[in-house]
């Protein structure tokens, strides 16, 4: 039989691309196996984070400064909630879900890659590694981008009305998604980037443009 005819090519259906299925070795058995196992643990902390955040005992900031966690603070003879406290647990939340979704995205790459074709790639390891903070970090560009109110992105939210506990799951919300889906967020951090920075190189373009063609004209009628 040609040795072509035995190559078995797979699509990942993250990317889209096509990879020729490599049998796993010794090497790569072991690294997803670490992969796994540090991922599991890591899905078990951003768990106990959640939990934590959303029953308001703030564990982590109490162990960070014990001053951030005063339920009120007294202005005036009125109750007023500590900003910074919202603030964090909002970004915290983001962050949280955006590593969680990347947590699980990595796990159904492991189970297709590892389990099912037994085809892991022991230079895979790192993109495990990096998983949960690369969703966490997009979580909360994602959360604050939106919530800038920019329009040009065409996907702009409004949270300054809502609670600070509903601001805090909503964050966790479109965190995990972005996490999840974190090679379609870059693709889409990608496009806005380019639509809100290049329109300005473009205008800037349009004006050295038309700046030149009037000087050539004004040559073209001095010639004559």
């Amino acid at each position: 039989m040609d040795q072509k005819e035995q190559i078995e090519v797979a699509i990942d259906e993250i990317t889209g691309k096509s990879f020729e299925l490599v049998p796993e070795d010794r090497v790569a058995t072991i690294a997803a196996s670490i992969s796994a196992g540090y991922l599991l643990c890591f899905l078990l902390v951003f768990l106990w984070f959640t939990v934590d955040l959303f029953s308001e005992r703030y564990t982590f900031f109490i162990w960070l400064n014990p001053n951030w966690v005063t339920p009120q603070i007294s202005v005036g003879g009125e109750a007023h909630p500590v900003e910074i406290l919202i603030y964090m647990a909002v970004a915290a939340s983001a962050f949280t879900g955006g590593a969680l979704g990347g947590i699980i995205n990595e796990f159904r790459s492991l189970i297709v890659w590892h389990a099912e074709r037994k085809a892991f790639g022991a230079r895979f390891l790192w993109k495990g590694i990096i998983a949960p903070w690369i969703g966490g970090v997009l979580g909360i560009f994602t959360f604050a981008v939106l919530n800038t109110g920019i329009v040009a992105m065409g996907a702009a939210i409004d949270t300054s009305e809502a609670s600070p506990g509903r601001s805090a799951f909503f964050a966790f919300a479109l965190g995990s998604l972005a996490g999840f889906g974190s090679h379609k967020v870059t693709k889409w951090f990608d496009v806005q980037v380019a639509r809100l920075f290049n329109s300005e190189q473009a205008k800037q373009n349009d004006g050295e443009k038309s700046a030149t063609e009037e000087s050539a004209k004004n040559e073209n009628k001095g010639d004559t």
